[in-house]
């Protein structure tokens, strides 16, 4: 029932079999996403992509948010496309080899492994875990554990980038489209 222990869960089985996988997507149950839109996304053959999605809701004028915080470069130099920006949540998220590869590296370096806890619903995965996303307080700001990783993933030197073109739905008790 923890959003961060599967998000572990998951990035820690696709590590421990990091020779059969190319890249991590991350795809939230009530997100669509079409198929040309996500090969768009492996095309671009960057280290970690995502797709703007809408919140379930709008701001105080009427306009629709979306999961993601400062855009750093509008019109990124690699893609007209894409954005370079500071956090993005992990709803269409996806990540390469590479970049998990980081991410587990950091983990064992700050000694934040842990083994499934064969008690806990579903989590049967039998490989080493690393604790990648976390929530708190880091630099006067509260952090998800989807903007953490944008933060780790920058500070480690990825570029974080969406594409701007792809439109998803979010589905709740209303379908909110981009």
């Amino acid at each position: 029932s923890l959003i961060t222990r599967g998000r572990n869960t998951i990035l820690s089985f696709f590590y421990s079999n990091r020779d059969k996988f190319t890249h991590l997507l991350y795809l939230d149950a009530d997100i669509y996403l079409s198929g040309q839109d996500l090969m768009k996304m492996i095309n671009y053959n960057t280290d970690v992509i995502a797709a703007p999605v809408p919140l379930k809701g709008y701001d105080q004028k009427g306009n629709q948010v979306y999961n993601v915080t400062e855009i750093i470069e509008p019109n990124s130099k690699f893609n007209s496309n894409l954005a370079e920006v500071e956090h993005v949540g992990t709803a269409v998220f996806m990540l390469s080899n590479k970049a998990v590869e980081s991410l587990v590296n950091k983990a064992i370096d700050n000694n934040d492994v842990y083994k499934g806890n064969p008690l806990t619903r579903g989590n049967k995965v039998d490989c080493d875990h690393y604790d990648v996303f976390k929530t708190g307080v880091f630099d006067g700001k509260y952090l998800s554990e989807d903007y953490y990783v944008c933060k780790v993933l920058r500070e480690l030197g990825y570029v974080v980038y969406v594409d701007k073109t792809i439109s998803t739905r979010h589905s709740g008790m209303f379908t909110w489209q981009g």
